[in-house]
């Protein structure tokens, strides 16, 4: 084993498709020996993290905070995307640890927050621009669909404009911040419109409960271009989401832009669900890994209409500040700054 510092933390983040490993350095602020790995190559997380210990280069972490892609249950976490299970304190005597948290992954969203930059995040909708947001949530889609509420009395300086984010130092605190884990993948969807209405029909015959997850997601979007094709009558192709959301993107294939088009519809409901359920009426941060990729139809889509959507509240929920962050490691910047007392 290569020498202890008082000073590294090791940062991890875990989800159902890949994992992100990183040091994070707080006399620097900087995140070192960041890899990414493809989960399906290994048996579990700490064949992961053997992998990255072996390529590490210098100084040991002496303590860790391990953000995961699940409901936690004390110092364990059980993963539905991937059969995993995760357990703190058997990681620390593995890897001679001091210290390890698991944090659920939106919850180190969340965390971050404070510490994005204005290049950090895209707008997509002002709001009533508070300048110091109390209570703000994170949500999004990837291999699953997460979400968290973030409160707390020291904000970042939020203005949802042209530069949504303007943090102070003396703002990036998160020593007094209140952060729950929350699972809106199994919020209930209702469809919209015929088209909505005639996906749910074929959706139903393999599902028996239609739920923000099984669609708002990477395989999500695989079942609405699924679906879509036998409602239109068409045969599908076997499309990863990844080339589903490039066709639509490019608009070469008409089915793949409207399950996009679906898609963004689709999100702007359960968004605006999150947001009302939680009363985090002041942000909402959008996260994931799909999002910044389909920057471009998000920004033209039917998100906004159906996010405000609500009737008596459709006046609160225009005034919410809305935002897609677009940092690469999200979960890693808020890992490095949880306190783990």
């Amino acid at each position: 084993m290569k020498p202890l510092t008082h000073n590294l933390r090791l940062v991890a983040d875990v989800g159902g498709t890949h994992t992100r490993i990183a040091c994070f350095d707080p006399s620097s602020a900087c995140l070192q020996s960041v890899r990414e790995y493809e989960n399906r190559h290994y048996a579990g997380f700490k064949e992961v993290l053997k992998a990255w210990f072996a390529e590490l280069q210098g100084e040991q972490p002496v303590e860790a905070c391990i953000a995961v892609a699940a409901a936690l249950q004390g110092d364990e976490a059980r993963m539905s995307n991937i059969s995993w299970h995760l357990r703190g304190t058997a990681l620390a005597q593995s890897f001679k640890l001091q210290r390890v948290k698991l944090i659920n992954d939106f919850q180190a969203i969340a965390y971050a927050v404070p510490w994005l930059c204005p290049d950090d995040c895209v707008t997509l909708q002002h709001g009533a621009a508070k300048p110091n947001p109390s209570r703000l949530a994170v949500f999004g889609p990837g291999t699953g669909l997460g979400g968290a509420v973030l409160e707390q009395g020291l904000m970042p300086s939020t203005r949802f404009s042209n530069q949504p984010l303007t943090p102070s130092s003396a703002h990036r605190s998160t020593k007094s911040a209140s952060v729950v884990a929350c699972e809106p993948g199994q919020m209930d969807l209702a469809p919209r419109g015929e088209l909505q209405g005639a996906l749910w029909a074929v959706l139903q015959q393999e599902h028996s409960r239609i739920y923000a997850e099984l669609l708002l997601s990477g395989p999500g979007l695989r079942r609405i271009y699924a679906a879509l094709c036998i409602a239109e009558g068409c045969v599908a192709e076997d499309l990863p989401a990844a080339e589903i959301s490039a066709r639509a993107l490019a608009g070469s294939d008409a089915l793949c832009v409207t399950t996009l088009a679906v898609f963004c519809d689709l999100l702007g409901a359960a968004s605006a669900n999150f947001v009302v359920a939680t009363g985090t009426f002041e942000a909402l941060y959008l996260a994931g890994g799909i999002l910044p990729k389909i920057l471009p139809l998000l920004e033209h889509s039917s998100f906004l209409e159906r996010f405000q959507e609500r009737g008596p509240l459709r006046g609160h929920l225009a005034g919410t500040g809305i935002a897609v962050i677009r940092h690469p490691q999200p979960g890693l910047l808020g890992a490095a700054h949880v306190s783990l007392d």
